[in-house]
């Protein structure tokens, strides 16, 4: 069975399993499975849970982050794999600063700054985490209200 996730509408599941800020994905789901594809937004995280009915299985296509399987604590990154044995709890952090991250609006802005950078208006250095802010890695950041607000 061939299955097109541009297809299935794009769910916005804030505090996924009781993480932080938003998972986006296309879901498949029957009475046997249940199949995303998911980008995690920046920041973002998957709480943790425990897997007591079945295994699950993440492929990273891109990035990296951090996943914790039962208290121990792993990287990941983009080209990984990631099992989750039925029985295990895990969480998922999104940790990186790769320039896919975010929603539409984030790669809107991205591409944008990204171009001034290139034609040579702007000096862009791309996506920073929040200890780049106060590491002088950047003179300016441009944030939601929400970030913003919090950094201040």
């Amino acid at each position: 069975m061939r299955i097109n996730f541009d297809e299935l509408p794009l769910q916005h599941l804030a505090n996924f399993n009781g993480g932080e800020k938003e998972l986006q994905a296309n879901i498949f789901q029957d009475e046997s499975n249940k199949i995303l594809r998911a980008t995690l937004i920046p920041g973002a995280s998957v709480g943790l849970h425990c897997h007591s009915t079945s295994s699950e299985t993440i492929f990273f296509t891109s990035g990296n982050g951090i996943m914790i399987t039962d208290g121990v604590e792993e990287p990941v990154r983009a080209g990984e794999c990631q099992y989750c044995k039925k029985g295990q709890t895990h969480t998922l952090i999104n940790n990186g600063t790769e320039e896919g991250k975010g929603d539409t609006l984030r790669h809107e802005a991205y591409a944008l700054l990204k171009k001034a950078h290139e034609e040579g208006r702007i000096n862009f250095v791309g996506n920073v985490e929040g200890t780049g802010v106060f590491a002088g890695l950047v003179d300016v950041v441009v944030t939601d209200g929400f970030t913003g607000n919090i950094v201040l």
